[in-house]
């Protein structure tokens, strides 16, 4: 039976004998098998064989037979044929895998006529520029000559001749010009039309942009640029100003701020604890001893080892720095795992933003339901906490373990808080509460709970805040209030926005349209995130210094300070800050 093969392999393949073995492997028939063993070739036919008995053991019985060696071809008399329906894909299945990679297909097409679009721009645009400058020269090799033959020799034959050529090389340039002009018009109108036709078929873009940028940058990043992005869509729909409006509205915004402020002296001050300026130094030595000796926190002739530096900003010997992460990656910011002898804890802390991954993080800041309670949170800093808790608790509780401490610590400043924040809530339902203590500082935390769960916390985890640091009123919804209130303002005009900022600051009575116009600028409306727990704020303006206890719903919106907006965020200013309130109030 092999002999019209073996014929056909030696007409076509010229006796190879690599193409005659695997052609053999290809067309041979599957050999005889056991039940319990057999050639890969035959595997399926003894599948086959099996799904059959299976099937229809229950529907008839067939006379007993003793099978040693069994071919899938002596069942046949006495069972009828199964439908194999294992092996070939389903039609809907495969009929729905076709039509996903089509749309796939069309979405990736729908991108590159998009970008073919911007990119024919600049190309014709370039090809532009490059024709005029080819034409310049042209006109000036020719008509440097001229002005001097007609010097020379007016109306002479060359002179002529070369007013010729330079009439030549005008109507060539418009003939050039005009061509490319009718090139790109039609250039663009086909990409236009196939964007629309493709736009108005609901098939989706973003596709090209998948593909390349998980190449690129890996999937987490590749969604979180790809999120922040429809966010900022989102938030320019409906804004139609110009940059100095958009400036004229925050001065108005700044100006109701100062006014409806309440004066910080009639608030409840309280000593600041000491455990609070000892974990900004944990901290602040997870920033590795390159950016501790740019912000002038570690001497700049030290040895240049994070475990080094990391230990004396901490103030605790080098080996009770058990593990120092100073690399990023999408989700898993820097962090160190460190042992307090002296208050006999574990410590982690976790660094704030300080590469593009980090920053990422920062950037996806939808918010996701909490799981084991009612409230919001920041999805990228529960990304980052859930990741970082699943490889950091064996090391966790390996430490705890082999020094029999029972206080666990998580600390960190900016990005480092809010991670912290997620962790602290992570550990405290996995650790045994009537065996360890779980505590959290967080410096210039950023907002990561709703108002409840934040609220919560208050026992556990502590957020520190100096002066009006806009990091920790910064988030989703106070940016949508702001743009909100912008509109408001802008479409109040100049002159009546003016007049109504100087009846506030007078503090004279308002009419009715007023007060709801203040009630509009004033009042939230998009649901927001808060910093998480007992919040301490810090604050330079008073003799002595202090602390102040403030409520979540105090930043609930940015106060628009721009000298100490920016500043106040280092954390080089929160370690100088917490040590000025400690000594002075202790």
């Amino acid at each position: 039976s092999y002999i019209p093969y073996i014929s056909y392999l030696f007409l076509y393949t010229r006796h190879s004998p690599i193409s005659f073995f695997f052609f053999f492997l290809m067309i041979r028939r599957p050999p005889r098998s056991t039940l319990s063993s057999s050639s890969a070739a035959s595997d399926v036919y003894k599948r086959q064989y099996q799904r059959r008995v299976r099937g229809t053991a229950s529907s008839f019985t067939c006379e007993p037979l003793v099978i040693t060696l069994m071919d899938t071809h002596a069942l046949q008399h006495c069972q009828p044929d199964a439908p194999d329906t294992t092996d070939t894909p389903n039609e809907e299945t495969q009929s729905r895998s076709w039509s996903d990679y089509a749309h796939n297909g069309l979405g990736v097409t729908k991108d590159l006529t998009r970008a073919a679009s911007v990119g024919a721009t600049i190309g014709f645009g370039i090809a532009r520029r490059c024709t005029q400058f080819g034409f310049w020269a042209a006109h000036t090799a020719v008509s440097g000559p001229k002005a001097v033959v007609d010097h020379v020799a007016p109306y002479s034959t060359a002179g002529m001749m070369l007013a010729g050529a330079n009439k030549l090389i005008s109507a060539a340039e418009a003939a050039t010009f005009l061509g490319m002009s009718v090139g790109s018009t039609v250039t663009q109108a086909s990409l236009n039309t196939t964007h629309s036709i493709l736009e108005h078929s609901n098939i989706k873009g973003g596709q090209l942009w998948a593909a390349t940028g998980e190449a690129l940058v890996g999937k987490d990043a590749t969604e979180a640029m790809s999120g922040f992005c429809s966010l900022v869509q989102e938030y320019l729909v409906g804004v139609d100003m110009s940059m100095g409006d958009i400036i004229g509205g925050l001065r108005i915004i700044q100006r109701i701020q100062q006014s409806q402020r309440p004066a910080m002296e009639t608030r409840e001050q309280v000593v600041l604890p000491a455990e609070v300026q000892r974990y900004m130094q944990f901290a602040s030595g997870s920033y590795g001893h390159a950016a501790l000796k740019a912000m002038g926190m570690s001497p700049l002739f030290d040895p240049s080892d994070d475990y080094v530096t990391a230990a004396s900003v901490a103030g605790i010997p080098r080996e009770d720095v058990l593990l120092f992460e100073s690399s990023s990656g999408m989700y898993r910011p820097g962090h160190v795992l460190y042992l307090d002898r002296e208050l006999e804890a574990v410590v982690v802390a976790i660094r704030g933003t300080m590469r593009p991954q980090d920053l990422l993080t920062d950037l996806v800041c939808q918010s996701s339901p909490l799981a084991d309670q009612a409230g919001a949170i920041h999805t990228g800093f529960l990304e980052a906490g859930e990741r970082l808790f699943r490889l950091l608790m064996p090391k966790i509780q390996e430490a705890l373990d082999t020094t029999g401490f029972t206080s666990l610590v998580l600390c960190g400043h900016s990005l480092g808080a809010a991670v912290a924040t997620t962790l602290c809530l992570k550990c405290s339902q996995h650790l045994p509460a009537h065996i360890y203590k779980v505590r959290g500082y967080g410096y210039a935390a950023p907002c990561s709970l709703s108002a409840a769960p934040a609220r919560g916390c208050r026992e556990t985890f502590t957020s520190v805040v100096y002066g009006n640091d806009m990091v920790p009123r910064f988030g989703l919804g106070m940016m949508k209030d702001l743009r909100d209130r912008l509109v408001l303002i802008h479409g109040l005009g100049p002159a009546r926005a003016e007049n109504f900022c100087s009846l506030i600051e007078q503090s004279r009575p308002l009419d009715p349209d007023s007060r709801r116009f203040l009630q509009a600028v004033v009042v939230p409306r998009h649901d927001r995130l808060y910093p998480a727990g007992t919040i301490l704020q810090l604050r330079p303006d008073l003799q002595q210094g202090h602390a102040v206890v403030c409520d979540q719903e105090e930043f609930s919106e940015l106060i628009l300070e721009p000298r100490d907006m920016f500043r106040s965020h280092m954390p080089n200013v929160y370690m100088d800050a917490c040590t000025v309130v400690r000594h002075q109030r202790l």
